[in-house]
């Protein structure tokens, strides 16, 4: 049995009795944050302008898209939703498959769908649960070459995490979720040239609207190979030796499967800032060094940043000429956590890009490769707070001088948030959108979700007040 099949028999096999209480739970934590951050993405331009999209287009009224105010197609409603998620950059992220976003993938998908099906709460975390093992199984296969090639994990991965979600929705046996795998082998695509753009983001939504599209097809009949993530037939390459070339590992997509979940172990990262998630730690760190040693932004003379060689990869702005590319710039990062004392929303906005204060600060910082950061990284072994860590030096016009490691930062899988940090986050998204009663009412159906009999209650809701 080869890997794409026992891939399809472990989720045709397993329910949500099957899955550890403590990974349910943790799930549920991943399910809230990026609810809210389709709320807060909804009312960004990018949002917007995916739910004009989707509202011109039309549609059989199935599903709600969250935050606009309207049920159009499932297929639209996901891709809209899927576009909103990662608007804002502030979900979270599988680290050891290349910086991928599973939930803004799987979530909008199993929403949409089994909204239209009248899926249960409990069907929705197992499809989500299922959806995102399977999408680190098979990215740990493709990691890292799929990044070296130029691939955006969150395209091309995620189109694997929401087809898996939607199988199980519509109770596929392994056989129909192996043919929906095949067929979405054919869509999935999305390229790293993009990030600090809005195309970013439409990786998302178009990988949750291919996964409704892979699955229902499958469901009517539509044929694909059976064996789509490993095959190499006639040197006709498949999903894991397309996008992973010479370093493909197709033996990693079936081991240990469930053992542990990967929602468990190493862990699902939320991002604590709207920017690359490695950010964080350099926001939280800065700002405990002003704490600490109380200076000002105006008495920076120089700031060092000594990286490992993947963080200037991933976020490769300098100066950056909006709002999107700030989210990917290093030295605004630290420039606008300095002059502002943070890096919120309130920060990534095109007015604070063309701030002259910020703009000062950015020309006295360098980036490098600190020489204890580069060897090549293990991502099977992978945290965000090792991807993130960093040696700060940042020398005043008085001649002091302070220098400190990066610490971990709030939402990193070693520094949990609390359950009133989750309803505040939640919270601090979702009243873009929501009123305060209907802000409060969805966190506690999410809390208790397995509880719910038609996701569709909930749903209604997220429409918007």
């Amino acid at each position: 049995m080869g890997p794409t099949k026992k891939l399809a028999h472990f989720v045709a096999e397993t329910s949500l009795d099957d899955i550890p209480s403590h990974v349910v739970m943790e799930a549920k934590n991943l399910i809230i944050n990026v609810l809210g951050a389709i709320l807060a993405g909804s009312a960004e331009k990018t949002g917007k302008i995916g739910i004009d999209l989707v509202r011109w287009a039309g549609g059989e009224p199935q599903s709600t898209v969250i935050g606009g105010g309207f049920k159009t197609s499932s297929i639209m409603a996901s891709l809209a939703n899927g576009i909103s998620a990662h608007a804002t950059d502030q979900d979270d992220n599988d680290v050891r498959i290349g910086a991928t976003h599973p939930t803004v993938t799987i979530l909008p998908a199993v929403l949409a769908l089994g909204e239209y099906g009248h899926a249960s709460g409990k069907q929705i975390l197992e499809a989500y649960i299922l959806g995102v093992e399977a999408e680190d199984r098979v990215g740990l296969g493709v990691t890292p070459a799929h990044l070296a090639k130029g691939f955006h994990g969150t395209g091309v991965l995620g189109h694997v995490g929401a087809t898996i979600g939607c199988c199980k929705l519509l109770h596929f046996e392994a056989k129909d979720t192996e043919t929906a795998l095949g067929i979405v082998g054919s869509l999935a695509s999305g390229i790293r040239h993009n990030v600090g753009s809005m195309s970013k983001p439409l990786s998302a939504g178009n990988a949750a609207e291919n996964g409704i599209i892979a699955a229902t097809l499958a469901q009517r009949g539509f044929t694909s190979v059976e064996d789509v993530l490993e095959g190499t037939l006639g040197g006709a390459l498949g999903f894991v030796h397309t996008f992973g070339g010479d370093e493909a590992k197709p033996e990693y997509i079936a081991k240990d499967l469930g053992r542990p979940y990967v929602i468990e172990s190493p862990g699902i990262a939320i991002k604590g800032n709207p920017c690359g998630t490695y950010a964080s730690a350099l926001v939280e760190t800065l700002q405990a060094m002003v704490k600490e040693y109380s200076f000002s932004a105006d008495q920076v003379e120089s700031i060092e940043l000594g990286t490992n060689p993947q963080l200037p990869n991933l976020m490769r702005y300098v100066y950056p000429k909006d709002s999107l590319e700030a989210k990917y710039s290093v030295p605004f990062v630290v420039a606008v956590t300095l002059v502002d004392g943070g890096a919120t929303l309130k920060q990534f906005t095109n007015e604070k890009v063309q701030d002259l204060k910020v703009k000062e600060l950015i020309s006295k910082v360098k980036v490098y490769i600190h020489p204890d950061l580069a060897d090549r990284i293990d991502r099977t072994k992978l945290s965000a707070t090792q991807m993130a860590r960093a040696y700060i030096t940042i020398r005043l016009i008085s001649g002091e001088e302070y220098s400190r490691w990066t610490e971990s930062a709030k939402g990193y899988v070693d520094k949990p948030l609390t359950e009133r940090e989750f309803f505040e986050r939640y919270y601090s998204f979702a009243s873009l959108v929501l009123s305060s009663h209907s802000i409060k009412e969805t966190f506690e159906m999410v809390r208790s979700l397995e509880k719910i009999r038609d996701i569709g209650e909930l749903m209604f809701l997220l429409r918007g007040d």
